[in-house]
C-alpha cells in the first residue's frame, strides 16, 4: 500500500503538479489526492487511468511501484487518443440521454 501511495506522489511531483492541479484536472477534491498519497484510499480505475496519462506512467509500472519506469511516448500518445475517444463517447452518451 505504501509503495503505491509513494509512487503516486512521486509521479505527480516529478511532473511538477500540485495536488490541487491534479484534483482540478480530475474534477475531484484535493483531499482525495492527499488520501491517495497517504495510503488512506486509492483512485478508482477511471481516475487511475487519467492520472497515469497526466503524469505519464504506465499502469504496469504502478503495479511494480517503480516511478522511474516510463512508457514510450508513442504508447503514451496512443493511450491519450484512446482516452480522448472514450471521453467523447461518454460525453455524447450524456448529451443524448
Amino acid at each position: 500500500m505504501e509503495k503505491i501511495a509513494k509512487y503516486l506522489k512521486t509521479a505527480r511531483i516529478e511532473k511538477g503538479y500540485s495536488q490541487q492541479e491534479i484534483a482540478d484536472l480530475l474534477n475531484i477534491s484535493r483531499q482525495s489526492i492527499s488520501n491517495w498519497e497517504n495510503g488512506k484510499s486509492y483512485p478508482d480505475l477511471e481516475n487511475l487511468i487519467l492520472l497515469s496519462n497526466i503524469c505519464e506512467f504506465s499502469l504496469d509500472s504502478l503495479k511494480k511501484a517503480n516511478p522511474r519506469q516510463k512508457i514510450k511516448s508513442q504508447d503514451f500518445y496512443k493511450s491519450q487518443l484512446e482516452l480522448i475517444e472514450q471521453l467523447k463517447r461518454n460525453l455524447q452518451n450524456l448529451m443524448s440521454a
